[in-house]
């Protein structure tokens, strides 16, 4: 027992913003499970710790990150924006690095740019070996083309 609680110890004092602790609900078959005898004993020793469902999070960031999409391009109705803006503070207050990123992400573009001569030389040779049949298999599957 003590070699368990010692492990706990080095695991739970390694993080430095915050720490997520989790649980299933519910075993392979689907039967309601109890949570860890751990879960109890971190909420007596911190009681001021959140708990909540990861899945509501998720759908909550998920919905922010949709809207956030919409918004950067353009495409999100007037009416949708006050509900958007109040996800997105919500969201950044909680969790400032992931609202962070879906920023950079929503607001992104890619520029392609063009491959220099040598380095096509370099992957493709001088010469381009090619049949109407390695055609057909790049079109149908291209991972396989390259099998």
């Amino acid at each position: 027992m003590f070699i368990q609680r010692l492990y706990l110890y080095h695991v739970m004092s390694r993080p430095s913003e915050r720490l997520v602790v989790s649980y299933a609900k519910t075993d392979q078959k689907g039967e309601s499970i109890r949570p860890s005898y751990l879960i109890g004993v971190l909420q007596q020793m911190f009681p001021k710790m959140q708990t909540g469902l990861a899945e509501e999070n998720k759908e909550k960031r998920s919905k922010t990150a949709e809207m956030l999409s919409a918004f950067a391009s353009g495409g999100l109705p007037e009416e949708e924006k006050k509900v958007f803006f109040t996800l997105f503070d919500e969201l950044r207050s909680e969790e400032a690095l992931t609202a962070q990123r879906l920023v950079a992400a929503a607001y992104y573009r890619y520029h392609p740019k063009k491959l220099a001569d040598t380095e096509m030389e370099g992957l493709y040779g001088k010469m381009l070996k090619n049949s109407v049949s390695r055609m057909e298999q790049f079109a149908s599957c291209a991972y396989a083309h390259y099998l």
